[in-house]
């Protein structure tokens, strides 16, 4: 029984590890695209909302895959609760950094976010 439940947890890991590689693919194209534009502002934008959506959905895929199995269900929960947690903190930080820092332009920051967090919800959906 040990054996399939780290097969289920190697499992979990290669699928997200397979939906953020999709989003990083899906990031360095919208990037190319926008880089052909002459507003360094639009490249920025794409690349802050693509980081938006990748740093996070990796951060949260990390602490859900930590543990596994009925004796470690607290720790299970714990983890997966804490990377929720991590993940709309940095989804957010992102976010303020760009608009603050940066003055990210909302239609490309937002188009690229939805478009790279859909990549990731399409890749995993195949499998």
């Amino acid at each position: 029984m040990r054996t399939s439940l780290d097969d289920l947890v190697k499992d979990g890991k290669k699928l997200a590890k397979t939906g953020i590689f999709a989003q990083i693919l899906c990031a360095a194209v919208l990037a190319v695209v926008a880089a052909l534009q002459t507003d360094t502002g639009i490249v920025f934008s794409v690349i802050a909302g693509s980081a938006a959506s990748i740093i996070p959905n990796a951060i949260f895929a990390f602490y859900s895959f930590r543990y596994s199995g009925a004796r470690q269900s607290n720790l299970v929960h714990k983890s997966t609760a804490k990377g929720m947690q991590m993940k709309l903190i940095f989804t957010a930080l992102i976010f303020v950094i760009a608009f603050r820092l940066a003055d990210a332009q909302p239609l490309f920051l937002f188009s690229a976010y939805a478009i790279t967090a859909i990549s990731f919800w399409l890749t995993i959906a195949r499998r």
